[in-house]
């Protein structure tokens, strides 16, 4: 937080008139220092109550003129002064006396007697924001000659915040100002907000995740972070109370999720839709590795690796829209479950939860997941090794059925054919969640090795499917392949066999596909491997021309044809 001291040292030096700026971007806090720590400070130090009103909307200097007079009645005052003040006014007017407030004294009071009002205005604080906010030049600069005016003739101290690099008056700020302080958070300043907008309750949950996150995100924009927060309480809210959620871990899980929504959306302005896009893509991308990534898609991963899950386009919605579209919010952002002993070992951090009575349950457990044979989950085998590994070496329990180096044995011979084609998936490397760099070593060679036996299993799959029909497979092959070789894949006799069994209309819409799939200029950097397949089916594309002469199918073909031996011809001058 700002020096308070400071800003009272700048407004006490007799030098120049005591006019401070307060310079800070949009959503720094400075409103919240002012509202929660600064007027507090002015009003002790100064002894009188300070005033302090926002310029937005601000059209003219009578309507300043009229807010500093309407702040400057407080309700102990309004009485005696107002009756005072009204007793001077003429008797077209009298009638106003018998009214109750100042909005309607001033609303028929004469230009000479809110002159008298304002005048008697002296020895005050006032501390004005949102000066960048007045839309006209002229009315910015007659609000700072007229504080200019008050802070020399009528011992008025003036503490002016606004976000200067929006003002579009710089050399009447150099004026008028005895200095200016550059208002900013510290992490610690902005994690004390942000615990303060917290109900207590939440406190033992996620204090410390919030620090992470601020600490990870470098979070500076105090409105983003309020409204972040705001829809975590709201969402937590929702939560049906349960003894089968797990409290502890479902607050972490959605706080996360909606900061870190919030930052992308309204921090750094990436559009709901981008948002989407990447976040729906991560794991695919980074199994890809694609060297031609989207710089925004880049920052964005940044921003959600440490989610360690994907957020739902409900949440997204929630965060970004305040649309709220969940239906059974336990079930739709997948919240955890309490878990048995025995499950607790499926993440090594749970275990600290535990007694020691539990361990021997939970080593029990693990060496029969270890034991498994047949059918085994790639990940969930794994993760018991690494379990089971971290509980001998870090002494949590004596011994048990395995030793560590036994265990690391069976991770090195464990089979491919030994694991559950159904249940692994090779979009995802969980590696950071791994706490022996041994398994994790292993575990990363035979995700390698299972990523490509899937691969390879399910290219054979789909060129099966490319002889049926086009139809079948041009979805997945343009979700897939569309950056990747593969038609080098295929024999020239299935291609054929292919074009022959196909209608005409998907010989049309395959030639579309490949036109596009061809069209951008380094197309020998991704597809040099099917140089030998465009030129080899160029030339069976010919012969089956001749056979058939004329049709429909005639026609596909010949485009087809032109297609493919214009891919070839630009590959072949590169090489």
């Amino acid at each position: 937080m700002p020096n308070k001291s400071k800003i009272s040292h700048f407004l006490e030096d007799d030098s120049f008139p005591p006019m401070l700026l307060i310079d800070g971007d949009w959503g720094s806090g400075k409103t919240f220092f002012i509202e929660n720590e600064l007027i507090g400070f002015l009003n002790e130090r100064y002894k009188t109550k300070s005033l302090f009103f926002s310029l937005y909307g601000l059209n003219s200097i009578s309507d300043f003129r009229d807010r500093i007079i309407s702040l400057s009645f407080n309700e102990s005052e309004d009485t005696t002064k107002l009756g005072k003040v009204a007793k001077e006014i003429t008797d077209g007017l009298a009638q106003i006396s018998g009214e109750r407030g100042l909005g309607a004294l001033l609303s028929g009071a004469s230009g000479a007697y809110k002159y008298k009002l304002y005048s008697d205005f002296k020895d005050k604080v006032i501390v004005l924001d949102d000066l960048e906010r007045i839309s006209d030049k002229k009315v910015i600069r007659d609000v700072l000659g007229e504080c200019l005016n008050l802070a020399e003739r009528k011992n008025t101290k003036v503490i002016i915040v606004a976000n200067e690099k929006k003002l579009d008056c710089s050399e009447d700020v150099e004026k008028v100002f005895v200095d200016k302080i550059k208002f900013s958070l510290s992490e610690s300043d902005i994690f004390e907000i942000s615990k303060s907008l917290l109900p207590t309750h939440y406190h033992q949950y996620i204090e410390e995740d919030i620090k992470l996150i601020i600490n990870d995100l470098k979070i500076s924009n105090i409105r983003v972070l309020k409204r972040a927060i705001r829809k975590f309480i709201y969402l937590c809210e929702q939560i049906p109370e349960s003894d089968q959620v797990d409290f502890t871990v479902a607050y972490k899980k959605i706080l996360n999720f909606v900061i870190r929504i919030s930052y992308a959306r309204f921090e750094r302005e990436f559009t709901i839709e981008t948002i989407k896009d990447s976040i729906t893509s991560r794991f695919i991308r980074n199994y890809e590795k694609n060297n031609d990534e989207k710089e925004e898609y880049t920052i964005l991963d940044n921003i959600f690796n440490g989610a360690y899950y994907n957020p739902g386009e409900e949440i997204i919605d929630y965060c970004c829209e305040g649309v709220f579209k969940f239906n059974d919010i336990s079930y739709e952002l997948s919240l955890p479950r309490k878990m048995t002993v025995e499950e607790s070992a499926s993440a090594i951090w749970r275990l600290y939860s535990l007694e020691d009575d539990d361990l021997p349950s939970v080593l029990k457990s693990l060496e029969e997941i270890i034991d498994n044979e047949n059918n085994v989950k790639f990940y969930e085998w794994f993760k018991a090794c690494d379990t089971y590994n971290h509980m001998l070496k870090r002494r949590m329990v004596e011994s048990g059925k395995f030793t560590v180096n036994e265990i690391l044995e069976k991770c090195a011979s464990k089979e491919k054919t030994d694991f559950s084609l159904e249940d692994f998936s090779g979009k995802y490397s969980a590696e950071n969640d791994f706490y022996c760099d041994d398994v994790k070593r292993y575990y990363a060679l035979k995700f390698k090795e299972m990523s490509d036996y899937l691969y390879d299993l399910d290219k054979e799959d789909l060129i099966g499917r490319f002889f049926m029909s086009w139809h079948d497979v041009e979805e997945k092959i343009n979700r897939s392949y569309s950056h990747k070789s593969f038609f080098n894949n295929i024999s020239m006799s299935k291609f054929v066999g292919s074009l022959n069994n196909w209608h005409q209309e998907e010989v049309h819409r395959f030639c579309e596909y490949m036109k596009s799939r061809y069209r951008f200029s380094n197309i020998d950097d991704i597809f040099g491997a099917e140089s030998e397949f465009l030129k080899d089916s160029c030339y069976e594309i010919d012969l089956i021309i001749n056979e058939l002469k004329f049709g429909i199918k005639v026609s596909a073909l010949l485009d087809l044809h032109d297609v493919l031996y214009e891919a070839y011809t630009r590959i072949s001058k590169v090489r």
